[in-house]
Order: C-alpha cells, then sequence, then structure tokens
C-alpha cells in the first residue's frame, strides 16, 4: 500500500463492561499510542464518550465511547493499528452493537474537482456490490444513508454517473452526492471537504463496528484503493451498456470492482468469502 494518509474514527465502538478508565487508558499510554491527559491532537490516539450509542440492559455498568487514531500512513500506520487493537482486546470486555461503526478517512489533499468527481460517481456506481458484503443493517440507515436511493429519480446508472461528472463546482458535487438536512449521514461522506469541513477528507461510513484486525485492515485498504484508484482508473464499457442478464449483473460489478479499480486480489477473496458467508446467514 502506498503511504498516504488515513484515519480511523468510531474504531471500535465499543462498550466496555466493568472498566473503569484507567484501565483502559493506562496499557495504551504505556506503549505509546494514548496521551494520559486525552489532549485532543492529530498526532494521538483519543478516546472520547459518546452518548449517541445504544448501551445493553445486560451491561448496565458498561460505558459507551469512541475510539478515535491519530493520522496514520501506509503499513507503519496498519501495524500501530494492530498493535492498539492487541491491547484494546486483552484489557477490555467488549460489546458490539448495530448503533456502532468504524468509521474511514482518507486524506485527499491536492485532489481536484474532477478526481473528487470520479470518487464519487465510483461509489454510486458500485455501491449495491459493497452493499453485498456488509451487515443488512449497514446498508441504508439514517447515520449511513444510501446515494443509490436518494438519486434513482435522476435516471438510470449511466445518468446518474454522467451528471455527477457533470458537476460545475465542489459545492454542487457535494449538494448532489450528500443531499437534505443531515449531509454528512451517508455512506460517502464529503462534507469535510466544505468551507465549514473539519479536515482534507472523504469519509466511509458504511463499516460496522468491529476489533477485529483483520476486517479493519482489509476495509482500510479498501478505501484507499477505492479512493486513490479512482482517479486514473477507466471503467469497461459492459458496465453501463446493460448486456449483462439481472442474475449475473451483480457478479460482473464485483469483479470489475475488484479487477479494475480496487486491484487487490486478496481483498477480492477476502470480500467474496465475507458476501458468501452473509448470505448464508440472512438467507
Amino acid at each position: 500500500m502506498s503511504k498516504m494518509a488515513y484515519q480511523i474514527s468510531r474504531l471500535a465502538g465499543v462498550r466496555v463492561n466493568n472498566l473503569i478508565d484507567k484501565q483502559l487508558r493506562n496499557p495504551l499510554y504505556i506503549i505509546g499510542i494514548l496521551d494520559i491527559d486525552d489532549c485532543a491532537s492529530d498526532d494521538e490516539w483519543i478516546i472520547k464518550r459518546d452518548g449517541s450509542l445504544r448501551g445493553s440492559s445486560d451491561y448496565c455498568h458498561s460505558k459507551t465511547f469512541e475510539f478515535i487514531s491519530r493520522k496514520l500512513e501506509g503499513e507503519q500506520g496498519l501495524l500501530e493499528c494492530h498493535r492498539v487493537l492487541d491491547v484494546l482486546n486483552d484489557v477490555a470486555a467488549i460489546h458490539l452493537n448495530d448503533t456502532m461503526a468504524m468509521h474511514v478517512h482518507i486524506g485527499v489533499q491536492g485532489f481536484s474537482l474532477s478526481s473528487l468527481k470520479k470518487v464519487c460517481a465510483n461509489f454510486v456506481l458500485f455501491e449495491y456490490v459493497i452493499d453485498t458484503f456488509m451487515l443488512p443493517s449497514r446498508r441504508n440507515n439514517k447515520y449511513c444513508k444510501s446515494h443509490t436511493v436518494e438519486l434513482e429519480t435522476h435516471g438510470s446508472k449511466q445518468q446518474i454517473f454522467d451528471l455527477i461528472l457533470a458537476s460545475k463546482s465542489n459545492d454542487d458535487l457535494f449538494d448532489l452526492i450528500n443531499p437534505g438536512s443531515k449531509p454528512r449521514y451517508y455512506k460517502l461522506n464529503m462534507q469535510n471537504l466544505t468551507k465549514t469541513g473539519k479536515r482534507l477528507t472523504v469519509e466511509f461510513r458504511q463499516h460496522s463496528a468491529t476489533t477485529d484486525y483483520r476486517s479493519v485492515e482489509a476495509w482500510v485498504r479498501f478505501c484507499m484503493n477505492f479512493v486513490y484508484n479512482s482517479v486514473d482508473c477507466v471503467l469497461p464499457p459492459v458496465v453501463f451498456d446493460g448486456s449483462t442478464e439481472a442474475g449475473s449483473e451483480d457478479e460482473m460489478l464485483f469483479d470489475v470492482l475488484f479487477d479494475s479499480l480496487i486491484q487487490d486480489q486478496r481483498l477480492k477473496l477476502y470480500y467474496k468469502v465475507q458476501r458468501e458467508v452473509l448470505l448464508l446467514v440472512t438467507s
């Protein structure tokens, strides 16, 4: 993976059972990850209380919080993430539910309007395919809404793709891809790039909460490749020409997503297995 910046927020989205703050903070402090004073800085991992997460009647003394990584880069960043998750899983009894998520921010400093349009257009194009390897609770809820559902009144897949590419400004693009009164609550959040945004990142909000490193690593690599490969990727005409039968279109789009855009056969195999497992569980 190239040395590009990314950041993980709500990494665990965790519930910690019968655990006082110092029991969690001190081991992270010892390995040099967390500032013991919880100073908000891009160079530190941060623990923040999060009242938006749903508690559980089975764990009445547990606490809900958001765990935010510092800005990470490349393979070293993933190794650091692995160390943090190892400590977290060793010292905490973690309980997850569907109000929790893993959000990944990908740095896009220096991206042109043209590049951002390609990222957005590709996400809308492949949204339903990505859904097939995400939990059903993460496919369209009020905190990670579907772009395709919002844009379907604009016509066919090709027409929506062309409409995104025809955006005349960043504001036009962001209003189109994140419409409504709560624009950041979409699977792909572009609002950090607006004039009132806090950082130059594209945020992927769809993944469910996890403390499993393999899941975190795979999704970070997927998001990184999706954003940076979108800039120069030329999709094959079959994506738009409607020549495939309805039953095989998902398979075709899955192959194009990983072969042409993500360009990582290991990730393709990983998410193919994830998709098959979800199909068995939900059928």
